[in-house]
């Protein structure tokens, strides 16, 4: 419950997953058992799961659900907005490192 509690928390104020997942490896709330698969997609997964939000799944249909959520609802707003948005609100600074900032590519288009 805390590591997905921290996990919605820090989306909510605009952490990446790739954040998300290093900050919580570093802070060793992630068990011994699970560090190898935590991934960004499995917190992605989390992040969107109907059960999180007060819902949840049977037979492919979403229904409300009457189970107590463990994310306050002000986090699950702030969530929502940055969902599907992968750099908004990050933290941290661009680099310029990579495979696009090196002037590799361009745009075939004049300016």
């Amino acid at each position: 419950v805390r590591l997905v509690q921290r996990e919605f928390f820090l989306r909510s104020e605009g952490y990446s997953a790739e954040m998300i997942r290093t900050k919580n490896l570093e802070s060793d709330l992630v068990p011994s058992e699970m560090r190898h698969k935590y991934s960004r997609s499995a917190i992605d997964q989390r992040l969107k799961n109907p059960f999180y939000w007060g819902k949840f799944r049977w037979k492919d249909e979403i229904y409300d659900g009457k189970h107590q959520l463990i994310i306050p609802v002000g986090v699950l707003r702030n969530v929502k907005e940055l969902v599907g948005k992968s750099n908004a609100g990050r933290k941290g600074k661009h680099t310029g490192s990579g495979f696009f900032s090196g002037g590799w590519i361009r745009c075939g288009h004049p300016e």
